[in-house]
């Protein structure tokens, strides 16, 4: 998955000062502060007050952001050694993954003959849904886990 014209960013305030809603959240980019999208929240801390992001432009006419936080970045010392390290905090890059993985048959116990995205059967919504190799429905729903929790172990 390649991400272009990624902007860094320092969140200011989480949720923002304009728009309550928590998904919303106050940044400077180029020097400028702007209203940003936060889609997994404050992501356990890595997208709240004072965290470095990396953003994409969003587009569209009804948007009130102007970007989207995308990742954390994570600076850390250990054995006085600096590591910067990213975090994706945007849990429907996940979807995309899998897409693209069904799409080019690239999932080791899942090869789909077709597939649809946001199926829904009954009263319940999946992010995929469609017939394998052998002609067996199948149903995936997709999870990200927007925490990080890493240790060093070499240099």
């Amino acid at each position: 998955m390649i991400f272009e014209n990624l902007f860094h960013g320092v969140v200011t305030k989480r949720p923002s000062a304009i728009c309550k809603s928590p998904y919303m959240a106050d940044a400077i980019i180029d020097e400028k502060e702007h209203l940003v999208h936060s889609p997994s929240l404050g992501c356990s801390g890595l997208a709240d007050k004072e965290c470095h992001v990396l953003l994409s432009l969003v587009t569209g006419k009804n948007t009130k952001s102007s970007h989207r936080i995308q990742f954390s970045v994570v600076t850390e010392e250990w054995e006085n050694v600096i590591y910067k390290n990213i975090v994706c905090t945007n849990p429907q890059i996940a979807e995309v993954i899998i897409q693209n993985a069904l799409q080019n048959n690239l999932l080791k116990n899942l090869q789909a003959k077709s597939f649809r995205t946001q199926a829904t059967f009954e009263n319940s919504r999946f992010d995929f849904a469609g017939i394998d190799e052998n002609d067996v429905e199948f149903i995936a729903e997709v999870k990200a886990v927007p925490v990080a929790d890493y240790h060093n172990v070499s240099k």
